[in-house]
C-alpha cells in the first residue's frame, strides 16, 4: 500500500470523525437551546402563578365576604406587583390605600393593616419570582450570543417555536415571546423614571 494510499485513508479517517464531532456538537447545542426554551416558558409560566396564589391568599385570609369581589382582586393584584407608589400605611394619602377606601368607604382599618402586612409577604414572594425570571433571560441570552460553533450552525434558529409566552388563552412564540417575558412588571413610577431619565421625589 503506497504512502500517498495510507495518507488518503488517514484523512478520511479525520475527516469522518471530525464531521460526526461536529454533528454530535451542533445537535447536543441545539438540544440545551430547547431545553433552556422550555425552562423559561415554564418560569414564565411560574410567576403567573405565583402572583394569582398571592392575590388569593390575600383575599381568602381578609375574610371579609364584601371584599370577595373583582374590584378587591385587582387592587391586590396591583398591589402585590408593586404598582402603588408610596407608603402603605393608613392615613398616608397613598394610592393604595386611596383605591380600597374608594371602593370600601367603610371598610375597618383594622382589616387594612391585614392586608398591608399580607401585600408585603406577597409582593416579596412575587420580587423573587421576577428575579428568577430574569436571570434565566440572561443566561438564556448568554447561551445563544457565545460559542463558536453555535454562532455558526445554532443561534440562527433560536429563539424557537417552544420558547412560549402563555397568557390565559393567548399564545406566543419565538422573538415575539423573548419580547413579553422580558416585560417585567413594575410600578407606572419605576417605568416613567426610565423613560424620563428623571424621578420625581414619591408623593403621598
Amino acid at each position: 500500500m503506497g504512502k500517498a494510499l495510507i495518507a488518503l485513508i488517514v484523512a478520511g479517517v479525520i475527516a469522518v470523525l471530525g464531521g460526526i464531532w461536529v454533528y454530535n456538537t451542533i445537535n447536543s447545542e441545539y438540544n440545551a437551546g430547547i431545553a433552556i426554551e422550555i425552562k423559561l416558558s415554564g418560569q414564565y409560566q411560574k410567576n403567573q402563578n405565583q402572583l394569582d396564589a398571592s392575590t388569593k391568599k390575600i383575599v381568602e385570609s381578609v375574610g371579609v365576604a364584601n371584599l370577595q369581589s373583582d374590584k378587591f382582586r385587582q387592587i391586590v393584584s396591583d398591589a402585590v406587583k408593586g404598582r402603588y407608589e408610596g407608603k402603605m400605611n393608613p392615613g398616608t394619602g397613598g394610592a393604595m390605600f386611596s383605591a380600597i377606601q374608594e371602593a370600601y368607604p367603610q371598610l375597618d382599618l383594622s382589616i387594612y393593616n391585614k392586608i398591608v402586612d399580607l401585600i408585603i409577604t406577597e409582593r416579596e414572594a412575587f420580587k423573587q419570582t421576577q428575579s428568577a425570571l430574569l436571570t434565566e433571560v440572561q443566561a438564556y441570552k448568554q447561551w445563544k450570543n457565545t460559542g463558536i460553533i453555535r454562532q455558526w450552525f445554532v443561534a440562527k434558529y433560536f429563539p424557537s417555536g417552544n420558547l412560549e409566552a402563555r397568557i390565559g388563552t393567548k399564545v406566543v412564540t419565538g422573538a415575539a415571546a423573548l419580547e413579553q417575558i422580558q416585560l417585567i412588571v413594575t410600578s407606572q413610577g419605576t417605568d416613567d423614571a426610565f423613560n424620563s431619565g428623571k424621578q420625581d421625589p414619591l408623593k403621598f
